[in-house]
């Protein structure tokens, strides 16, 4: 990364500290425990499921849980708020001399940056309980469920990376 990048993320996070500790009066620390709690919760991708009709219920609300989740914690990045209203941030950077493109994968970065951690974290969660199987059941490690933290780190950063891009080009179109 060439350092205009680096000192554009750098204050991009910044920003987004003093969004979310401002705009949320508190809530920030009750969201990162439900995100420190996500963790835990991608373990349960660990045990084996038989794909029953329960078993895809705990399947789909775990998934839906850490992508809300996830959602939550970025919310940040792509909106602010004025007047009570939820404002795209990319029609605030319209008047300052900035590359809307750089300024994309610069967002992009950062929401990687933000849940990568809990997606690693997760993953390696959801290995350690295949691996030492409490249960008993003997699940292999070539099986989807396993690698859902993964997959759902992964198709968050890029459904970010479609929304980052929408808002783009709608606050270029205003």
């Amino acid at each position: 990364m060439d350092t205009g990048i680096k000192m554009l993320l750098k204050a991009e996070r910044e920003n987004w500290k003093k969004r979310m500790v401002k705009e949320t009066k508190g809530t920030y620390i009750a969201i990162y425990l439900v995100l420190i709690f996500s963790v835990f919760m991608s373990a349960m991708f660990g045990f084996k499921y038989d794909y029953s009709s329960d078993d895809k219920r705990v399947f789909i609300s775990l998934t839906v849980f850490i992508f809300v989740v996830y959602q939550c914690v970025t919310a940040y990045v792509s909106y602010v708020r004025e007047n009570g209203r939820s404002v795209n941030i990319f029609e605030k950077y319209r008047y300052i001399p900035v590359d809307i493109s750089v300024l994309r994968r610069v967002k992009v970065i950062l929401t990687a940056r933000i849940v990568a951690p809990f997606v690693i974290t997760g993953q390696m969660a959801a290995i350690f309980i295949r691996v030492i199987d409490p249960d008993n059941q003997g699940g292999s490690l070539i099986d989807i469920s396993v690698f859902m933290p993964l997959i759902i780190g992964c198709t968050f950063i890029l459904e970010k990376f479609i929304e980052y891009r929408v808002l783009s080009r709608k606050a270029a179109l205003q």
